[in-house]
């Protein structure tokens, strides 16, 4: 829910699921669907790693800024969304990740990631490698891009996974 143009584009054909295990974040967020008229999305508190959806339920998980959050669960997490999507669905995703084609930006985000994740990124970790743990998980990456953001979370990947 982090990223406010996802649940526009959604189509409306289909009934559609979405997870924040934030509580705070969760109110915020069930305001969104709401505005744009759309009651055909369920919100669930939950976090990435403890969906409780049936599987093969969906054609498309999307990801914003989640992986930074989930740690040293990333594979649980993944393997949920890889249950969660029926046979040749996508994962879209956009997430910032750890800067390893800069020894600069690198060394900077280790450096400040201790503090950042505990004042001032809520838990968020700048320097997570999320598209190696994405590939790990068994998704094959049909497209990726980076784009350069300011640091230290930069850069951010966007692109779109299948199931292996």
């Amino acid at each position: 829910m982090r990223y406010r143009g996802e649940l526009r584009a959604l189509p409306r054909r289909r009934t559609g699921g979405a997870t924040e295990p934030d509580k705070y974040m969760l109110e915020h967020a069930e305001k969104r669907p709401r505005e744009l008229g759309r009651t055909d999305i369920e919100l669930r508190r939950a976090a990435a790693e403890e969906m409780a959806f049936e599987d093969g339920s969906f054609d498309t998980v999307v990801s914003c800024l989640v992986f930074c959050h989930v740690g040293d669960d990333a594979p649980k997490a993944l393997g949920h969304i890889q249950r969660l999507l029926k046979p040749g669905g996508t994962f879209r995703f956009m997430e910032h990740v750890r800067n390893d084609e800069s020894g600069f930006g690198r060394n900077f985000q280790d450096f400040v990631n201790p503090v950042w994740k505990r004042l001032l990124g809520a838990g968020c970790n700048c320097n997570r490698r999320t598209q190696q743990a994405i590939e790990d998980a068994g998704f094959g990456i049909d497209w990726v891009k980076r784009q350069k953001t300011f640091p230290p979370t930069s850069p951010v990947i966007y692109g779109v996974a299948r199931t292996g």
